[in-house]
């Protein structure tokens, strides 16, 4: 049994971006065959996908079945992608975010097994899979006791569907392309005070915290409301942040004891987080096992040996090893 996983081109401003790529090296390290298929798109809506991480060739309905054994394969992608280009596959569908949170609205099929990093991203998921995925210092390290003379504003992704929302008075803008690079966007937190923010389903809130940076959240959507918001996050995330009226009650008089049970509740994070990576492989090989179970798939795995010449080598007799790697080329 082979995983083919279908992941966008590594990209460190995303954490899902970066769950789904590092997640075929992940298996392979856990003693399965994986392998990763990266995916892209132009600005028309095409997608486009590599088998070598260089060139890139047009995706259509028949593609992954045209290099790839749909009897001895399990699909993985994410929640935004329609499922007919992977009909004739078992297919692991990775709900990352909620459907409709990005530019692609995911159309899921019956039959498909459910991951979810969080409970409330798809109904019934059939298994839970987190990791941490706090950004880290490369070049630099940085202190949490230290002045803080800046408040952010963050949008995210709520620029899909409220193009108008922007940087709040007194506050820099935070972006997803600002600042550029890994340790300038944590000295940025590792400076703030209030980190503002309207998008309730971002890595951001998480770092923000890690670094020092309390969340205040300015807007809940998709939920109904903050408290809505709450119960299905993590309660130790929750712990460290307030909304707008919680925020209004902070003045000079208080701020102190607010951070001191800010830096209470991060501390709660922290061993959360340091538990999720502990566990992480263990659950790795759970999830792998009830996929099995679920699609059927339960005689012995291809050695990890065999994988760079059994992995995912269709068995359709239109299948071509030479199948035109070269139409519609774009280089990277």
């Amino acid at each position: 049994m082979n995983f083919i996983v279908v992941a966008p081109p590594k990209n460190e401003k995303s954490a899902g971006s970066m769950v789904l790529y590092e997640l075929a090296d992940e298996l392979m390290e856990v003693g399965f065959n994986a392998r990763r298929v990266l995916l892209t798109q132009d600005k028309s809506g095409k997608f486009y996908i590599s088998l070598d991480g260089q060139s890139y060739f047009p995706l259509s309905i028949d593609t992954f079945e045209k290099h790839f054994d749909p009897e001895h394969t399990i699909i993985i992608h994410g929640e935004n992608l329609h499922h007919k280009f992977f009909d004739n596959f078992n297919v692991a569908r990775y709900y990352l975010n909620k459907i409709g949170a990005l530019r692609n609205i995911g159309v899921p099929r019956k039959g498909e097994f459910k991951i979810s990093w969080e409970p409330c991203y798809v109904e019934a998921p059939d298994f839970l899979l987190r990791k941490n995925v706090i950004k880290k210092p490369i070049n630099e390290q940085f202190r949490l006791d230290q002045p803080r003379s800046i408040d952010l504003t963050y949008v995210g992704k709520r620029h899909i569907d409220t193009p108008g929302l922007g940087r709040l008075p007194h506050t820099l803008e935070l972006t997803r392309t600002w600042p550029e690079k890994t340790d300038e966007y944590i000295y940025l937190l590792s400076k703030t005070r209030f980190v503002f923010t309207f998008d309730v389903l971002s890595s951001v809130i998480e770092d923000a915290i890690i670094y020092g940076a309390a969340p205040v959240i300015v807007d809940c959507k998709p939920f109904k409301d903050y408290h809505s918001w709450g119960e299905t996050a993590l309660k130790s995330v929750f712990d460290c942040c307030c909304d707008i009226s919680e925020f209004e009650k902070i003045s000079d008089n208080n701020l102190d004891e607010y951070f001191k049970n800010f830096f209470d509740a991060r501390l709660r994070l922290v061993n959360g987080l340091d538990k999720i990576e502990k566990e992480y492989q263990t659950n790795l090989k759970r999830l792998v096992k009830e996929m099995r179970d679920y699609f059927d798939l339960n005689h012995s795995p291809t050695s990890i040996e065999q994988k760079s010449t059994q992995i995912g080598i269709s068995k359709n007799p239109n299948y071509d090893k030479t199948n035109n790697m070269n139409s519609g080329v774009i280089n990277t």
